[in-house]
């Protein structure tokens, strides 16, 4: 017989080298296991272990949930066969703001100098903001910590650089206030997406979807913090952007995607994508949404970002009121069925409501209260329910939203094995 359970703690959102591992009694040395991936995105997958009792895997996007199947076959030709069904945590990263990069003695989470910061972030090969070939560049390289503070924030002004050639930040031909500071807002954005890119290189590989993301602050600053409640935040990026970035860069575009179309832009060497302020927008959402450390907790998507908040609705052909149907809660439980282990239950809620997620169990009677609070529209909320110390059955979560264009109850069953 085998078991696989569900990995504690769940990975993070496009994670790599994360384990999974099936046991089996009694322990055979003769035997042979393979293994198969499916998801809801098609981005998990196996990338080494085949073959053997322990896999590695990479995580998909967030949101995303992911059935591992493996089969076991002994040295007589006899099969069992084991499934685990399981999601992903919110994606933890760091950026700063150009008014951080900017600051001589601006700290970061952890207390450090930006001065101390960039000859780390700077050492290495110079590299181009704009034409990645000279042609219409701004060269930054290992020794200028000093221009950067001098440079930036950037005050005023969206446009391409014209430089006719390659030019340095301690050169006068890209216009600047008095105080040295670039007059060109588009510009210092980049220069601090490209630095924060250098900072913590998985945030790269963010995938950008839906209208933009909601992230909250982080317990701590090592990129590995779990989102505090409460503090969610979300952050827009024009559809103008993304919709140039799907075309460009097909279903899951990343933010070195849009370093890349900022830097296109900047170039203006044949740029036909979206209008400059708009892609300074989406750069800007980058530089603010994980600032000082955040976790990304969901997506927002275009539909749910224009819902109307009102409950009554025009009827565009007689022009009476009437009523509109109540909006659905979006909760999932996993792993479920739970092997009484940790489960994690997440909600969001279309508008922003006052809720409460209790655990009950099937004689009504109230376990745990996992959240009490505001929930902001379309943030996704995380909860931990601590399903080993509850005998195996069934139970059920329920949710409360007092609201009067969202559906005031949901509840789903929860179940709890050996």
């Amino acid at each position: 017989t085998c078991s696989l359970e569900a990995p504690t703690p769940l990975p993070y959102s496009n994670s790599t080298d994360n384990v999974l591992m099936v046991d089996v009694l009694p322990v055979d040395e003769d035997v042979l296991y393979y293994w198969e991936v499916t998801s809801t995105d098609g981005n998990w997958e196996i990338t080494g272990g085949q073959g053997t009792s322990t896999i590695i895997y990479t995580s998909g996007v967030f949101g995303s949930t992911a059935t591992f199947y493996v089969t076991i076959v002994d040295e007589y030709g006899c099969e069992s066969y084991c499934e685990v069904t399981f999601g992903n945590l919110g994606e933890p990263h760091c950026s700063y703001t150009q008014g951080f990069w900017g600051n001589r003695k601006g700290k970061d989470c952890n207390g450090n100098d930006t001065e101390d910061m960039l000859p780390i972030i700077l050492d290495g090969n110079p590299w181009y903001i704009g034409c990645q070939d000279g042609s219409n560049s701004l060269e930054i390289s290992s020794t200028d910590t000093d221009w950067i503070i001098e440079r930036l924030p950037g005050i005023g002004n969206l446009g391409p650089l014209n430089v006719n050639g390659t030019t340095t930040l301690s050169g006068e031909i890209i216009p600047h206030h008095n105080n040295g500071r670039y007059y060109n807002n588009f510009l210092t954005q980049t220069i601090a997406l490209g630095l924060n890119l250098r900072y913590n290189e998985g945030l790269g590989l963010f995938t950008l979807m839906g209208s933009g993301f909601t992230t909250a602050e982080a317990t701590n600053c090592d990129g590995t913090g779990d989102p505090i409640l409460g503090t969610e935040q979300s952050f827009s990026i024009p559809e103008t952007v993304m919709a140039y970035l799907h075309a460009e860069y097909g279903a899951y575009p990343t933010v070195n995607d849009l370093y890349e179309m900022a830097n296109d832009a900047l170039c203006n060497d044949g740029y036909a994508g979206p209008p400059i302020s708009h892609v300074n927008d989406a750069v800007d959402m980058i530089n603010n949404g994980f600032d000082q450390c955040r976790v990304l907790v969901g997506y927002v998507d275009y539909d749910a970002e224009s819902e109307d908040d009102s409950s009554s609705l025009i009827d565009p052909n007689s022009g009476s009121t009437f009523k509109a149907s109540l909006l659905s809660v979006k909760m999932t439980a996993y792993p479920n069925p739970s092997h009484q282990g940790d489960v994690t239950i997440t909600f969001s809620v279309p508008t922003t409501a006052n809720v409460r997620l209790v655990v009950y169990n099937l004689s009504g009677e109230k376990l745990e209260t996992l959240f009490d609070g505001e929930a902001r529209k379309n943030a996704v909320i995380l909860t931990t329910f601590e399903a080993g110390k509850l005998p195996p059955g069934m139970y059920y979560y329920r949710l409360d939203v007092e609201s009067d264009l969202v559906e005031p109850v949901t509840m789903k069953k929860l179940i709890i094995t050996k």
